[in-house]
Formats: C-alpha cells, structure tokens, sequence
C-alpha cells in the first residue's frame, strides 16, 4: 500500500522536508551535499528526506543544472482519484 507524500519547506533555515506516511521519529544518514534520508530506527525504511539549501539547489536547477537522488521510486494514484481522471478524459 502506498504512503502520502508530504512536504515542508522553511524559507528561514531553507530546508526542504519530504515526509512518506505520517512523521515519525527517524535516524539521519547524510546521502551527500546536504541532502538526508530519514530512516525508520527500527526496520531501516525510507521515511523521507530532507534537503538544506533548497533555494538555491533550485535557482541552480533553473540555470541547467540538475540534482539526481540516489532513490527509487514509484507514484500511483488513489482508486477514486484515479477513476475520476480516466472518466474524465
């Protein structure tokens, strides 16, 4: 079963904070350049990320460059939302 996608940005510290599922308390391992995954303590899972110096990782996104995430993932829809669109098309 899937898990919703949260996300936070706080334009003072310029941090993003992606959240899979409800928050809860998590280990941090940095990836790289800054950029956190938030682990489960107990099962090692995927809870989310959490990226500083989001703002200007963007600006330097607009000028070509692109940051990749060493993750995989996967999107789905919800069944209603999901039908909605189909039925609409």
């Amino acid at each position: 079963m899937g898990k919703v996608i949260r996300y936070s940005y706080d334009p003072q510290s310029d941090e993003l904070n992606i959240t899979l599922g409800e928050s809860k308390r998590a280990i941090l391992a940095e990836l790289g350049d800054e950029v956190y995954v938030k682990l489960d303590p107990k099962t090692k899972g995927v809870l989310g990320l959490t990226i500083l110096h989001f703002k200007e990782r963007f600006k330097l996104s607009k000028k070509g460059k692109r940051y990749a995430l060493p993750l995989l993932g996967e999107f789905t829809l919800p069944a209603p939302l999901q039908a909605k669109l189909l039925n609409a098309s």
